[in-house]
Order: structure tokens, then sequence, then C-alpha cells
């Protein structure tokens, strides 16, 4: 029996669970389009993969052009290419995510220890005494004056060491409690730790001017970027200002701006509907749950993301579909915890519309994700190539037609999932790796930090 014949029938029984609990033609036809889609996955990207494995970092390359190039030009200047943590986590996640249908299986379940040690000593060796981390080929000067770049590595590395049990060296910014802490006389000699406090959150007068700043109705999506990164910093700074007896919190600061100028027939910033609009919800509309809170007009939102699913918009970039997608999600989940009485009716009426319009949406998905398949069974940022660039960091090659491993995590795992909740069927999602290919993957690893490769 084939490979692929033995995916489709460890998969059958899930095909099978979701064409009855819809039921009739809709749910064959659902079905049968979910099996569809994941025709355009393959195992085989698990050998792509592993080739951006650093075994000396225990750390992963974002794409093969920055595994395979020492510098890449950018700004007039040449700058380094190098492993960093965000490729790291989400490569580990790719596979770890990818095992047991409908869960997300905990990382610290799924690989040996000599795998995680070699990752936490790597990420530790990047910390600041500040709390925040600095990777050596960006430099510490350059990151302070990216605001999204910095927050961003501060919640990768915060969130694999809480994954795995591991502390940082100094206190992080997003509350996570160093080594160096202790005042203990055989502690003397270290330094203690202090996590830097950005101006901008201070206190309610620099977070207002702060978002002064921001014009959500001409770029929600990079405003919203910027600010959802620092949300483990702004929570950490609630809970540190609440703690000093402040009767205000930056969180619903934050959410009572956002909602002043959200467009009640769009549900997001923008007048009109497109993915630009869509993503620019998600990315803002996520501090919502933060808050614990609920948005203004969540079905105007939600519908908004239904029509992108099923528009022929051109996709410009991978996110343009799983944002869509996520943003449907994002929006039950917080009717489900934050609706009030009537918010499961309310998140229940939306999932039926999307019931009634999956087999279209789900075909749409995979035409537009096939738009971005590239070598190695890999998908691509952009739609001809990677992006070069990370939260406006240089990480590839410009124009290399290759798969990046944000864009297929992405591609294999977020948009996959996100779909299937969106349609309340998340719980009969089908595996799409079993514990083989996780084994082929730890031993091709181990192969690298025993310092052997194979290309």
């Amino acid at each position: 029996m084939s490979i692929k014949n033995l995916f489709e029938r460890e998969r059958s029984p899930y095909y099978k669970a979701i064409s009855e609990y819809i039921g009739g033609a809709l749910g064959r036809n659902t079905a049968e389009a979910v099996a569809d889609l994941y025709s355009i996955y393959s195992e085989d990207v698990i050998l792509w993969l592993s080739r951006l494995y650093d075994g000396k970092t225990g750390a992963f390359y974002y794409s093969p052009s920055a595994r395979y190039n020492e510098f890449v030009e950018f700004g007039g200047r040449e700058v380094p290419l190098g492993v960093d943590v965000e490729s790291t986590c989400q490569a580990l996640l790719l596979v770890s995510r990818s095992l047991r249908a409908g869960d997300s299986v905990p990382t610290k379940s799924v690989y040996p220890d000599r795998i995680y040690r070699r990752t936490a000593d790597f990420i530790k060796s990047l910390q600041h005494e500040n709390g925040f981390f600095y990777h050596p080929q960006w430099g510490k000067e350059w990151i302070d004056s990216q605001t999204n770049r910095r927050a961003r590595d501060l919640y990768w590395c915060s969130s694999f060491l809480r994954e795995i049990g591991e502390r940082p060296k100094y206190d992080t910014p997003d509350g996570l409690r160093g080594e160096w802490r202790s005042s203990a006389p055989t502690e003397a000699a270290k330094p203690k730790s202090k996590a830097e406090v950005p101006e901008h959150l201070i206190d309610r007068e620099h977070f207002i001017k702060y978002l002064s700043g921001f014009d959500m109705k001409k770029t929600s999506y990079h405003s919203g970027n910027e600010i959802t990164t620092q949300t483990g910093i702004i929570l950490e700074r609630d809970r540190v200002l609440r703690a000093e007896g402040k009767d205000y919190s930056l969180m619903d600061i934050l959410c009572d701006w956002m909602s002043e100028t959200l467009n009640p027939e769009t549900g997001h910033w923008e007048s009109e509907d497109s993915y630009y609009g869509v993503s620019g919800f998600l990315k803002a509309g996520s501090m919502y749950s933060d808050a614990r809170r609920i948005m203004p007009y969540p079905e105007a939102s939600a519908r908004s993301a239904i029509r992108a699913v099923l528009s022929d918009e051109p996709v410009k970039s991978i996110t343009d579909i799983f944002n869509t997608w996520y943003a449907i999600s994002l929006i039950l989940g917080i009717l489900r915890l934050f609706g009030g009485n009537g918010g499961n009716r309310r998140a229940e009426a939306l999932i039926a519309e999307i019931i009634e319009k999956a087999p279209e949406m789900i075909e749409k998905t995979k035409a537009k994700l096939s738009v971005f398949s590239k070598p190695g069974c890999s998908f691509s940022y952009l739609p001809d190539c990677s992006s070069p660039t990370s939260q406006d960091m240089p990480v590839a090659i410009r124009g290399a037609r290759e798969g990046d491993i944000n864009a297929t995590g992405i591609a294999i795992n977020g948009t996959r999932e996100r779909m299937l909740m969106s349609m309340g069927i998340d719980s009969l999602t089908p595996p799409l790796f079993t514990a083989v290919e996780k084994n082929i993957f730890v031993d091709l690893l181990d192969a690298r930090l025993r310092g052997e490769h194979y290309e």
C-alpha cells in the first residue's frame, strides 16, 4: 500500500464523521472538499524543514536562501543571515500541531529534552538585562528601533521557555520571572533583574499619546500589527498598574480607542470589503479577546471575513487567506466567552451561515493556497517568492523562489485549523502527520545535533 493510501485510510474516519455531523448532500460535499484540501499537503515537507535546522544553536533558518547564504543586501549594506527564534518555534509547532486531530499537541510532549535544551540555551543567550531578546544579526540598536520586531521576539522567546518550564536569565517585560532574582548571599555576584518598561506604556497619558500616532481608518493592518505584538507587555503593565492602585487599564483604553472608529457596515476599519480590511481587524481585534470583552459589531466583522474567503480578489500574501479564517474563529470565540447570555446563540447562527457555504469556501481556500506552493512541499509568503523581511528585518534573499517556515506553517496548520474551527468541526480535524513522520523529523534533527548533514 502506498504512503498516500495509508494516509487516506488514516483520515477516512474523520471525513466520514464530518459528513455525518453536517448531514445530507451538504455534509458529503463538505467532507469531499476537506479531503481535496488535504491533497495539497505532503509529508515530504518534513525533509524540507529539517534542512533548515542548525544543530549548533538548536534553531532554524527562515528559508533555504537564509540557510545557504551568509549575507543579504539590505538598505545599502550587507546584513548577516542567521537563525531566529520565531522560525524555530514555528518549525517545531508545524510538526507537533499536525499530529493529533482537533488538538494542538503541547510541544513539550513531542520532542526529546536534548532538542529543547539546545534551543533553550540559544534563546537565553539572546537576552539582555532589560528583559528583551536580541538576535546578533540585527543588533540591539536596530531592534530597539523596531517596536514590532522587538515585541514579537519577546513573545516567541517567552512562549518557548514557558512551554518547557524554563526561566529566562532576567525578568521579561511580559511577566516571565528570571533566574537572577534571588538576593541570597550566594547570588550576590549575579546582576539583579529589572524588566524595561517601554516609554509609551509608562502610564495612561503616554499610552494615549502613543495611540494618537496611528490612523486605523487608513493603516489598520500595520497599526494593528505593531500594537498587537505588544499584547503580553501591555497585560503585564496593567498588572503592575493595578498593584500600584491605578484606576485604569491600558487594554481598556486601547479597546475603547479602537471601537470609536470601527465601521458598523463592514465591522472593520475600512469602508469596503478587502483582505486588507479583514486582516487589519484580525490584528487589532484580537486585543478584544485579551481584554475579555466583545467588539462592537461581531456579525458584521464575521460576514466581511466570509465574503473575503469567497471573493475573487487576487491574493497578495498567504496571510490574505489565513487571516480571513482566523478572524472568523476569533469572533466566534469572543462571542462564546464574552458575549453574555446570547453569545453562544449568536456564534451558532454564524456557524450555520458558514456551513451552508462550506464546500465553496473550502474550494476557494484550496485554490488560493495553491498559488503559494513551492519546492519541497513548502509554501511561500508571497505568490512568487518568500518574503525577504519579517517584521521589517531582513531574513532571506529578495526574490528567492522558495518556501519559508512562516508561510508553510500558515498553510499547513494555521489555515486548516482555523477553517475547521470556524465551521464548528475542529474536534473532527483529520490528522496531517502520524508518529512515524514525527520520529523521522526527530531523527533528522538529532543527526544535525551530532554534526551529521543529510541534504
